[in-house]
């Protein structure tokens, strides 16, 4: 999501995307250069305690390979129809979120059209993480069924119910019972 809101600001980027010895253990594949070309970006696989990959974005930083990626056609209109008014691409994003201080600086209305911008932006993150993710793994880990299980809402205020009961057992009946 944060990504997503600096290309739509126009900012230069290189993306690293970390603990990919995680992701391969889980089963979980990432299809780089498809990222790469949906965002328009370069994107780097890595992983930082091996270092494996951090020569490559050394590199891309040495040589300025960061750019700015591919902002949606609409919002680009939007974001384009702005900039006479604002000193950039970042500052109409802004104003069209409605951001009361570039406003004001500029001496301009808000558009406040942050709900529609999030909402079309969490939209095509979805989108594109559906895309370019593929779970190898058939296998749910331990931890995540636990996970799972904790925030049903059933099960989960079961377990809660019980271990305030076992607390109180033991914080009533054995420390303070026991003087």
């Amino acid at each position: 999501f944060l990504t997503k809101q600096l290309i739509d600001m126009g900012k230069p980027l290189i993306i690293a995307i970390n603990q990919m010895d995680e992701a391969r253990t889980l089963g979980i594949e990432i299809n780089i250069e498809k990222l790469s070309t949906t965002l328009g970006i370069p994107v780097f696989p890595t992983v930082a305690i091996t270092g494996e990959g951090m020569e490559k974005i050394k590199k891309a930083i040495e040589t300025s390979e960061a750019r700015a990626g591919k902002v949606d056609p609409v919002l680009q209109s939007q974001l384009t129809e702005l900039l006479p008014l604002v000193s950039n691409q970042a500052e109409s994003l802004l104003l069209l979120e409605g951001d009361l201080v570039i406003a004001e600086r500029h001496k301009i209305e808000p558009r406040n059209k942050r709900n529609e911008i999030y909402a079309n932006r969490r939209k095509e993150v979805n989108e594109i993480i559906s895309n370019i993710i593929t779970n190898r793994s058939k296998k749910e880990r331990f931890l995540t069924k636990v996970s799972n299980y904790l925030i049903h809402p059933f099960w989960g205020s079961i377990t809660a119910i019980f271990i305030g009961f076992l607390f109180l057992y033991q914080f009533l009946g054995i420390w303070v019972g026991s003087d």
